[in-house]
């Protein structure tokens, strides 16, 4: 069976000492009491092709043998988040082999290191009887299988189990670390035994646009397996293509022209078919609420299961499109794309010496755009007025949310403004693609779908005129 792993749970890694002992934890506040495991022995082998696809994309494959059960993981490095978890040998699995067709490129896995790890695992537990974290000590012992290099090492591991706690998530930290566990913001050592890349950071301005390009690389990437699996992460995943482009194109100078025009062509294309998908989303949560409001005569029941059955179809249709783009050479190719730019970054020598604050230019930029959209929209309202300028917001916010390490609140006023002009441009977008899909449903099916469309379409105009004004108004404030 392959599943994909939950995504929100936080993993942090901590470096203990050989004598390290886990600290009474009921002196924290939050926790009740705390479940003592067992030590486990696990048994791990990670993989990687013969030239490290993997390695060069920040990944990491690893069979685990415990009590006599296999699991594979798949793992990002550097977001240090999980894609897939499978069971039993992977001969025997063609879905986790199909899932990593795209990163492997057609090439053989082989074993790469070997892992004997003793576990202790302790569970905190809160007065209701709920696991707030759970913590490992991992005494491991590793042995590449092409070598005779031989380490060890100790780690503490804490998975915070999707608590939300900020007040308890620092308090046991803090615990940890006062007991002698350090933080690290180095790779994990089996990942740097594989030879797992850790792009450099480059200095000056480079290094602030790397601290926000890389992570949307790592996104891709790893959400390049979470898809083939049939994940849902299509809005994920668009919304890294997005701050890639916008980064990129309002930063072009930054770059390597012919890089950063390969890049943003062909990104802009898999963000186009990955909209498809996220616009049925709208779509469908739009029709629905217009199906079950009370307007709608309870004698349209029939025709309301109808009508949900081809949003259903719509949708795997956008679906199959996109795997079978996913499966195409250009995609490959974009995916190679991204592993280089993840390995190295095409920077011009420029962006390696110039002060960060310099960014405050390209907000500007942004800036201007956004008011010559906006200024657009009041001297022509229409909807590719309107979309353009939502488009505009976006790539503002992202610039935004680049510059704001760097120069703070005013990024983050640049930033609210944009959000808000977004959300509301998105509303209206969306009641625009909802209409437009009751209207040409209604053409299409006969019957009770058919009188339900029809009895739906003065709804459905009237959110558009509604969510059309809402927008002029914050756009055209009197």
């Amino acid at each position: 069976m392959v599943v994909v792993n939950d995504m929100s749970t936080t993993v942090e890694s901590l470096v203990i000492p050989p004598t390290y002992d886990l600290p009474e934890l009921t002196t924290i506040h939050e926790v009740d009491w705390v479940d003592h495991h067992d030590p486990t022995s696990i048994a791990t082998t990670y993989f990687d092709t013969f030239d490290r696809q993997l390695a060069r994309r920040g990944l990491t494959l690893g069979q685990e043998c415990e009590g006599g059960h296999d699991r594979w993981t798949l793992s990002s490095v550097a977001l240090r988040r999980r894609a897939l978890v499978a069971s039993g040998p992977v001969g025997n699995l063609p879905a986790l082999e199909s899932a990593l067709g795209g990163v492997l490129g057609g090439r053989a896995l082989i074993a790469k290191l070997a892992l004997t790890t003793l576990r202790e695992t302790s569970v905190a537990v809160d007065a209701d009887g709920q696991p707030l974290a759970t913590i490992s000590i991992d005494r491991i012992a590793a042995r590449l299988t092409a070598g005779h290099e031989r380490r060890a090492w100790d780690l503490l591991a804490v998975d915070f189990l999707g608590c939300n706690d900020e007040g308890f998530a620092e308090h046991l930290r803090r615990t940890l670390i006062d007991r002698g566990a350090l933080p690290s913001q180095d790779l994990e050592r089996s990942a740097q035994m594989l030879g797992v890349e850790s792009p450099r950071r480059p200095r000056k301005l480079a290094g602030l646009v790397h601290d926000f390009v890389v992570p949307q690389l790592d996104l891709l990437i790893i959400n390049d397996v979470a898809l083939r699996l049939g994940a849902d992460s299509t809005h994920e995943t668009r919304q890294a293509a997005r701050r890639l482009l916008s980064v990129v194109r309002v930063m072009a100078d930054l770059f390597e022209a012919d890089a950063a025009r390969q890049l943003t062509s062909e990104l802009g294309w898999f963000a186009g078919i990955l909209g498809a998908v996220t616009d049925c989303d709208a779509r469908r949560k739009r029709l629905r609420n217009a199906m079950t409001s009370a307007s709608v005569a309870a004698g349209h029941l029939a025709g309301r299961h109808v009508v949900a059955q081809e949003l259903v179809v719509d949708r795997e249709h956008a679906l199959t499109q996109l795997h079978h783009a996913m499966r195409s050479d250009r995609y490959l190719t974009l995916l190679d794309m991204l592993a280089s730019w993840r390995s190295a970054t095409p920077y011009v020598e420029a962006a390696m010496k110039t002060k960060k604050r310099t960014v405050r230019r390209y907000l500007e930029r942004a800036e201007v755009e956004l008011e010559w959209r906006l200024a657009a929209v009041q001297d022509a309202p229409s909807e590719q007025t309107m979309h353009s300028a939502r488009q505009s917001a976006r790539r503002t916010r992202f610039i935004a949310e680049l510059a704001r390490p760097a120069i703070g609140r005013r990024a983050s006023i640049v930033r609210s403004r944009a959000i808000e002009i977004q959300d509301r441009l998105g509303e209206h977008r969306d009641a625009v693609i909802a209409a437009e899909l009751s209207s040409r449903l209604s053409v299409a099916l006969d019957g009770d779908a058919r009188e339900l469309l029809i009895s739906l379409a003065a709804q459905l105009e009237h959110d558009v005129t509604v969510s059309r004004e809402r927008s002029l108004r914050i756009l055209m404030p009197t």
